[in-house]
């Protein structure tokens, strides 16, 4: 069973890819997603057909990382209610994190939708606590909107509704574990870019994959912890 859903897990990367250029075209910034359309899995074309295209990289990584992580998914949590909205949140923060690295947009069609539907499952499916669930976005709203402000440039707005997404999906203090695992994840692929001199210290990355490289990992070793 792990397996398959591992294969599941793949099929859903490869849906992803194909979201990632549709979603942008609901923001209101001018976005060319013509280039990148393409309707077959990336896992076909590379190793089928032998081709290619563009994002090829991002979209076979896509497919690969999204298959290994709803595996180790059902793995950890089985084949219950929870997994599933579980599998829901991972997939979100994936395409988040694919869309922002392509073209450096949060999207409100994804973020404000996800802030009422995590609530509400957090609460009434999770049975997690309203009030840490309600500390954990405030305390992710404040710090991100803060620095946005205070340091305009470093953080974007979108950012900001991203953090508080994560913030509901984990409450406080668990919010804090998966900023951490985010955070050290950015600083690692800096120190690797900049040791490479691919990056210098102006560069500026996305940072929205790896707050969400954060909560997909908090996610799968979120029973070390003891909750769901």
């Amino acid at each position: 069973m792990v397996f398959v859903a591992g294969l599941f897990g793949i099929v859903a990367g490869w849906v992803i890819t194909l979201a990632s250029d549709w979603l942008p075209r609901f923001s209101q910034e001018r976005v060319d997603v013509k280039k990148t359309k393409n309707h077959q899995p990336a896992f076909w074309q590379v190793f089928v057909k032998g081709e290619r295209p563009v994002w090829w990289k991002l979209h076979l990584g896509t497919e690969i990382l999204t298959g290994l992580v709803v595996a180790v998914a059902f793995s950890q949590y089985g084949n219950a209610s929870d997994f599933w909205f579980l599998l829901t949140e991972v997939i979100v923060f994936i395409l988040i994190a694919v869309i922002d690295a392509k073209y450096r947009l949060i999207l409100n069609v994804i973020t404000y939708p996800s802030l009422g539907i995590f609530f509400l499952a957090d609460i009434f499916l999770l049975r997690q606590s309203p009030l840490h669930v309600i500390l954990g976005a405030s305390l992710a709203f404040s710090i991100f909107y803060l620095t946005a402000v205070l340091k305009p440039g470093e953080l974007g707005f979108g950012d900001v509704k991203l953090a508080t997404v994560i913030g509901i999906t984990f409450g406080f203090p668990s919010v804090l574990w998966a900023f951490l695992l985010g955070a050290g994840a950015g600083g690692i692929v800096a120190i690797y870019l900049l040791i490479k001199r691919r990056a210098g210290l102006k560069t500026t990355i996305p940072y929205a994959p790896f707050l969400c490289f954060g909560a997909v990992v908090f996610i799968l070793i979120r029973p070390l912890f003891g909750t769901a």
